[in-house]
């Protein structure tokens, strides 16, 4: 019996005979979708690379630690965006760059994930920025010797905000780091003491180390880069140039349904253990993996202190359950 219905929140299909007994969904009470109706780029198609057109899977690109089904689905999923991203005149970043950070984010995934933070995306990087190296002998020594040391601007990537251990600094056009989510991290592993009286890189690499020893794994919901981080014309670190917001609400749910969602489901992790760096991002992405409140507000938002932090020990106390 085909299933040509669903309901966008609880991700389940319905059949015909199903949505003619009630249109609403029997779980959540959302209006059923007709996927006829919608827009291709939000179908979760089970073969992707058969079912959208036009889609080159042969890039060049030597993924080590990135999973060779999961690479497929992330070209898929950068060049369905990356059309949305021309349509809406935009440039969107080469796939390489795509690749790179999810060799960094599958290098750093633990080997039993007990705990999934999903943020909205890694800061824009260019296929020049990309030929930038990480000089090896200028890293701690607690940094894994079989780490990349290529170039993103994402957390996980220790020359993101460390420009005296790049190869060609000048490369680079913006370099300020990701400090806010490393101090994030080591807050919520009770690690945020440790940055009085270590090097700035070491400190990040232990936060790093003790992060993925916890089982504790970051992901970004889109493969695009939704920041440009261009601090010329946005001089502080808060604000941000970022894509427009009718562009991110596009790009972020067919990433999320494409790539990213299904590499959760992989994962075989409870939804309680899966929680969102956003107020926004939850919103946007509410289904089986964002509903009620598994999130936290963003580290530079402009909210109050109190806020923030009644957010974050709901999210120590779900990790202490889930990590134990």
């Amino acid at each position: 019996m085909s299933k040509n219905y669903f309901c966008r929140k609880c991700e389940i299909d319905y059949s015909l005979e199903e949505r003619n007994k009630s249109m609403f969904c029997p779980k959540c009470g959302t209006c059923l979708i007709d996927k006829s109706k919608i827009d291709p780029y939000y179908l979760r198609p089970a073969n992707p690379e058969t079912v959208v057109l036009n889609i080159n899977l042969e890039v060049d690109f030597k993924n080590v630690y990135l999973p060779e089904n999961h690479k497929k689905k992330l070209i898929v999923a950068h060049q369905i965006g990356s059309r949305i991203l021309k349509n809406a005149g935009e440039d969107p970043e080469p796939v390489e760059t795509a690749l790179a950070v999810e060799e960094y984010r599958w290098f750093w995934k633990p080997k039993n994930v007990k705990f999934a933070l999903v943020a909205e995306s890694h800061v824009r990087t260019s296929a020049e920025e990309l030929k930038v190296r990480i000089i090896p002998e200028r890293l701690p020594s607690i940094y894994p010797t079989n780490g990349s040391l290529g170039f993103v601007k994402l957390v996980y990537c220790l020359g993101y905000g460390e420009s005296n251990i790049l190869d060609f600094p000048n490369r680079i056009k913006n370099n300020p780091g990701t400090k806010q989510y490393i101090d994030l991290f080591a807050d919520l592993i009770g690690l945020k003491h440790q940055r009085n009286y270590m090097t700035r890189l070491k400190y990040r690499t232990n936060v790093l180390n003790t992060v993925k020893k916890q089982g504790i794994w970051l992901l970004d919901a889109s493969v695009h880069a939704c920041y440009m981080g261009n601090k010329k014309s946005y001089p502080t670190e808060v604000v941000k140039k970022r894509l427009p917001n009718k562009v991110v609400k596009k790009i972020v749910p067919m990433s999320w349904d494409r790539y990213v969602r299904p590499m959760i489901d992989d994962l075989d992790i409870d939804p309680t253990c899966v929680w969102i760096i956003g107020k926004g991002l939850s919103n946007l992405l509410e289904g089986k993996y964002a509903r009620g409140s598994n999130w936290i507000y963003q580290p530079n938002a402009m909210v109050s202190g109190e806020s923030k932090e009644l957010r974050k020990k709901k999210l120590r106390s779900a990790i202490t359950q889930c990590c134990l």
